[in-house]
């Protein structure tokens, strides 16, 4: 089993503060782990991540405001 694997999940990318951060530690992990994986409900800010980070999401496109309950 390769070790140097990391997986994120990030429910929603939207445009803020969060999300900016995101992009910059993924970035960063990308040299640090061989394999980066971000599993999301959002692609459209796929391209603000490097491209060798994989990106996981649905090709079906859900809106950024979805009902969170809690």
């Amino acid at each position: 089993m390769n070790k140097n694997k990391i997986i994120i999940f990030a429910p929603i990318l939207g445009g803020g503060g969060v999300e900016k951060n995101l992009f910059l530690i993924s970035n960063y992990l990308v040299n640090k782990f061989e394999n980066v994986s971000i599993i999301t409900t959002s692609s459209e800010f796929a391209h603000k991540f490097n491209k060798r980070i994989n990106l996981i999401a649905p090709k079906k496109k859900y809106g950024t405001k979805l009902k969170v309950e809690g």
